[in-house]
């Protein structure tokens, strides 16, 4: 029996074993040179044979493999040696099946692993072809990604035109709802109060609708922004008193904004979005917990920041809180307009609709981070003006 770490020897017979050489150097050549992995091992796992491209993907030395000495302990899974031996039984051959060994530090890497049935040294062995495939799925595992981005971007700029659309009839019409309100109160008389009553409910209506409009508009990108250099340290804490009447008893504010570098922004529409971010955030601790904001200086630079983004330096505001957090599933569709996982009537999903598309309108963007039950951070990056 060849121990393991030795060259190859001349399989017997069976399908699919190495083309016969004039000598054993000849075809030990073959095999040790091989540029995938070759590997025979006897059928209770034995190592016989393999070569160096069989150690690479994991890290082993030859040492380390006669120590191992036996197959089963390099897979990920043993179940799945099990799995493709029956295989071979039952179809007489395995083609590269998708499997994934263990390296030598413990973390796990994927191969396609063919297996054929041979003689070697007189017993019945498996003759085994390994293809490390681990950067090919890495590589897939980005485009889908990618992908996804992709899709998702051209999903909210396509939701975001025909926001804006439905935005600017429906202004229209709230338009006249509004005027004619007035002119009917106008002419109105003292004795028609019950009247009066209803034109104020149209009135107040009316309002809350201009008000949905402002935040379809500001997702859609179309509403006017007047962008200059923000100090957003001052700014954030200059909405405390506001922010301390949206919430209450039990929860608890905190806000660390320290100067840290002036960003170009809208300061009213910073303070809108602010408002929206910390209203979600107190709707996600019905027991209570802490809201908390922090203003800082980041850099964009890697290769997670989105597409659209120019690499630079930005003023990142964060709006944190300890509520019930969201899953992936849910944190995935979290901007989306109209989406929203509050009860029928508490919630129009436009809230992070229109801070999504606020902060891309500014040159920056939102950045969600979410488990549940461990609370949700919002991040916002607004561009940092360059220093004197």
């Amino acid at each position: 029996m060849t121990a393991p770490g030795q060259g190859a020897r001349r399989a017997e017979t069976g399908p699919g074993t190495p083309p016969a050489a004039s000598s054993d150097e000849s075809y030990r050549g073959l095999f040790e040179d091989a540029l995938i992995g070759l590997g025979v091992a006897d059928l209770q796992g034995n190592l016989l044979a393999f070569n160096d491209a069989m150690l690479e993907p994991g890290g082993y030395t030859r040492e380390d493999i006669v120590r191992i000495g036996r197959v089963s302990a390099l897979y990920a899974n043993p179940i799945d040696r099990e799995r493709l031996l029956a295989l071979v039984r039952a179809q007489g051959y395995v083609w590269r099946e998708e499997v994934q060994f263990v390296r030598k530090d413990g973390t796990p890497y994927d191969t396609l692993l063919s297996l054929t049935p041979v003689r070697f040294d007189g017993q019945p062995c498996m003759y085994a072809t390994v293809e490390d495939i681990t950067e090919r799925k890495r590589a897939e595992r980005q485009r889908r990604e990618l992908e996804g981005k992709l899709l998702r971007a051209q999903k909210m700029e396509a939701v975001g035109q025909m926001t804006a659309g439905i935005a600017h009839d429906f202004n229209n019409i709230l338009f006249v709802i509004l005027t004619s309100c007035d002119m009917l109160e106008r002419a109105m008389t003292r004795d028609v109060a019950e009247a009066g009553g209803y034109v104020a409910e149209l009135r107040n209506a009316s309002r809350r609708g201009a008000a949905m409009i402002k935040k379809l508009l500001g997702f859609s990108r179309t509403a006017a922004l007047a962008v200059v250099p923000t100090d957003l340290a001052a700014l954030v804490d200059g909405t405390r008193v506001m922010l301390e009447r949206v919430i209450s008893h039990p929860i608890d504010l905190e806000i660390g904004a320290a100067g840290q570098g002036v960003a170009l922004c809208d300061p009213g529409a910073v303070e809108q979005m602010v408002l929206n971010l910390v209203t979600n955030a107190r709707d996600a601790m019905p027991d209570g917990g802490t809201v908390s904001i922090a203003v800082e200086a980041a850099e964009c630079k890697g290769p997670d920041r989105p597409s659209w983004l120019p690499s630079g330096d930005y003023v990142r505001l964060s709006v944190s809180d300890t509520g019930v957090g969201m899953d992936e599933a849910t944190l995935a569709r979290a901007v989306e307009p109209f989406f929203t996982t509050k009860a029928l009537g508490a919630g129009t999903g436009l809230g992070l609709s229109m801070v999504y598309g606020l902060a891309k309108q500014q040159g920056g963007f939102l950045e969600l981070l979410s488990e549940p039950g461990r609370g949700t951070t919002a991040r916002l990056y607004f561009p940092m003006v360059p220093g004197p």
